[in-house]
């Protein structure tokens, strides 16, 4: 699972049983199962705790990470590059948005399964090899989700299975809490996060997806 401080694939399916979340630099192209992509803007300490999690929880042999920066004022870009000088930051030029951002480490991503993962977000347990697992387990999954816990471990709810538009964000907003009643749940396209299964939307904050799939579709 993944604990927050603060959807581009039919058919993505969510980890079964994911815990929530020494690291080196490593030639690219070395055996390397995941690319793990973070754009940062402004983050702060967010960041540190985030890629502090990755470093933890990382294979060092497995995971390589990138860090594109939207021209951050707080520091934060500076930070990253001093304090895990094993991982890879780009500076944007500009707050360029998040879709953008993610295409900037396209160039970078040369393995099979890339991570699009918020910064304000920390790996614990052993999300990463079981979400990578998972993958190789599962060819026929495009892309994949993880149980996302808040601060206060409460689960982060899925986004409505349905088309956005303005009013079903509205609706979403509206009406998805912890403690909807279930026989709301019933009439709306509702998944539910604390059960594995496929959906044709994820949270955006952490999607691991194929790079064949990425690449398919043209990413961002």
């Amino acid at each position: 699972m993944w604990r927050t401080a603060a959807g581009r694939f039919a058919l993505a399916e969510t980890a079964p049983g994911c815990q929530a979340g020494g690291f080196r630099a490593i030639a690219a192209g070395a055996g390397l199962d995941l690319t793990i992509v973070i754009v940062n803007w402004n983050a702060g300490d967010l960041l540190r705790r985030c890629l502090e999690s990755i470093r933890r929880r990382a294979d060092r042999n497995s995971v390589q990470v990138v860090v594109v920066d939207n021209n951050s004022a707080d520091g934060s870009r500076g930070m990253a590059e001093r304090e895990f000088p094993e991982m890879r930051v780009i500076n944007s030029g500009g707050n360029i948005g998040f879709g953008k951002a993610n295409n900037l480490a396209r160039r970078f991503a040369d393995t099979p399964l890339v991570l699009f993962l918020n910064p304000d977000t920390e790996v614990l347990g052993d999300a990463l090899p079981a979400m990578i697992a998972f993958m190789h387990a599962h060819p026929e999954v495009g892309a994949l989700g993880c149980r996302l816990r808040e601060a206060d471990g409460s689960p982060h709810d899925l986004p409505l299975q349905w088309a956005p538009s303005p009013w079903t964000q509205f609706l979403h907003v509206a009406l998805t809490t912890n403690n909807m009643p279930s026989a709301l749940k019933k009439l709306l396209p509702y998944a539910d996060p604390r059960r594995s299964g496929f959906v044709t939307k994820l949270y955006g904050g952490c999607i691991m997806a194929r790079k064949t799939a990425l690449d398919a579709v043209g990413w961002f």
